[in-house]
């Protein structure tokens, strides 16, 4: 995977992904995690061939789960 993969497309941060770091999908933290709903993630326009971090993965949830829309 090209070294870009590596690093959250919302906060430019290393998202942790085992996939990117040569591990299966299985051993990767995104493989337990529950998820914003997809319309909120669409609406963040993140290509689906980069993985975003667990902390960006959890404030879309909470802001999903509040009804809160970030703009940036």
């Amino acid at each position: 995977m090209p070294e870009q993969d590596k690093y959250c497309p919302l906060c430019s941060g290393l998202n942790g992904c085992a996939v990117a770091d040569g591990a299966t999908a299985e051993d990767c933290w995104c493989h337990f995690q529950v998820f914003a709903p997809k319309t909120v993630v669409d609406s963040k326009n993140i290509p689906s061939t980069v993985c975003i971090c667990q902390k960006c993965a959890k404030a879309l949830s909470e802001e999903a789960s509040k009804g809160i829309r970030r703009i940036d």
